[in-house]
């Protein structure tokens, strides 16, 4: 997994998280920096989607990254993901993350349960149907069925 160097600095001073940029190393995330080329490609892009529907320059970092190094991009930001696929970019989002994190057995249904919670918790806007049929499956494994 890999994030700008930008995304990592915005963890510093999240403490509420219990989260600091250096935990990302830990975790197997390789912070990396864009080129020169990327950092102006993202200035244009950055002019180009303006207004209240663009996304931020993190974002535009981010996708940059992914697409320049050929990975997927996590997001679930639909503004992003739009630009991602005008690039023909692949993106997925949390609620996807979380089934292949449980399908390859990284994480058991109470993880996936908990973190799906705490990410409704923090404000993450997801698809409600989506994360109602998450909680009832995730549920039905621990006998917590909603």
């Amino acid at each position: 997994m890999l994030t700008p160097d930008v995304v990592a600095a915005e963890f510093t001073g999240y403490d509420s998280y219990g989260v600091q940029a250096g935990d990302l190393s830990k975790w197997g995330v390789k912070i990396c920096e864009l080129s020169g080329a990327a950092v102006s490609e993202a200035m244009v892009l950055v002019a180009t989607y303006r207004g209240s529907k663009a996304p931020s320059v993190a974002d535009i970092f981010a996708f940059l990254l992914a697409r320049d190094r050929g990975a997927v991009l996590l997001t679930d930001d639909r503004r992003l993901a739009d630009v991602a696929a005008a690039y023909r970019v692949t993106t997925h989002g949390s609620l996807w993350l979380l089934d292949s994190l449980l399908r390859d057995a990284y994480i058991d249904p109470a993880t996936a349960l908990h973190a799906l919670e705490c990410m409704q918790t923090g404000g993450c806007r997801l698809p409600a149907v989506e994360v109602d049929r998450r909680k009832t499956a995730w549920g039905r494994h621990l006998g917590t069925e909603e």
